[in-house]
């Protein structure tokens, strides 16, 4: 079957390359799952909401311009989405 993309290729793929951010080393630097952010990047995985809280004030960037409407709606709490304490400024 192949990799299917449930949600499609998310916005936040753009930010990040415009930001000159690799998906692992932005991981890495911020406590994220590398995995749980390229299914989500990628679109294989809803945004968790996790990942929805913290990852527009890292970025700078509107919720609305990281994910799609369908991925911030079906997007669920997930344990594996934080590998550490990650701090997030206001």
């Amino acid at each position: 079957m192949g990799s299917s993309s449930k949600f499609g290729r998310q916005p936040i793929a753009q930010v990040l390359h415009e930001q000159r951010w690799q998906i692992k080393r932005f991981a890495d630097e911020h406590g994220l799952s590398y995995g749980h952010l390229f299914n989500v990047v990628s679109g294989r995985v809803a945004a968790s909401r996790e990942l929805q809280t913290i990852l527009p004030s890292i970025l700078g960037v509107p919720i609305e311009e990281l994910f799609t409407a369908e991925s911030r709606r079906k997007g669920g709490h997930s344990e594996i989405a934080i590998t550490r304490d990650t701090e997030v400024s206001a």
